[in-house]
């Protein structure tokens, strides 16, 4: 899960924690505006944002669960189709290890679908949606989770979205 909350004076921290059970992935004396890791469990989480300033205050709020691609047994390549709208973002993950290649690649009717692709521990950039590239091939930095976006920037539209990993 990725969680981002951002406002004008950045006043605000995040808390989450499992309902069912208590647990706590991140508290607000941490002080973070950002959170990203795996759920440790299926359930119920609750994300709360608190305002540690006085005066009320406006934020926004992004909470994001990647779909993930899982090749069949013995393929290198998959691929996916989805449906976005105007300045949507909508994410994959997928393992993959340190020198591998990847090659993504999104095809849409309108082209103003573009790929974003990170390391999902590692954080690192590997291509990002301000490129315009709607396609990509490299090597693997790390043996990591890597995120996948379809960044919309147009209308609504459909696309597929191929990832291949040799």
């Amino acid at each position: 899960m990725i969680v981002q909350a951002d406002s004008a004076d950045g006043k605000i921290v995040l808390e989450i924690y499992n309902r069912w059970t208590g647990s706590y992935l991140c508290t607000t004396a941490s002080a973070l505006t950002s959170w990203q890791g795996w759920l440790p469990r299926t359930g119920d989480y609750v994300v709360r944002v608190y305002n540690s300033g006085g005066n009320s205050e406006t934020y926004s709020l992004l909470v994001e669960i990647p779909a993930r691609i899982q090749f069949a047994r013995g393929a290198y390549s998959k691929s996916v189709w989805g449906r976005g709208s105007a300045t949507k973002t909508i994410s994959y993950v997928l393992w993959a290890r340190t020198n591998q290649t990847m090659t993504a690649t999104l095809t849409s009717s309108t082209g103003t679908v573009y790929l974003s692709i990170r390391g999902f521990s590692g954080g690192q950039t590997l291509v990002a949606s301000s490129a315009s590239q709607t396609a990509w091939t490299g090597t693997l930095p790390q043996s990591q989770e890597y995120l996948i976006d379809a960044v919309q920037g147009g209308t609504w539209v459909d696309f597929t979205l191929t990832v291949k990993i040799v």
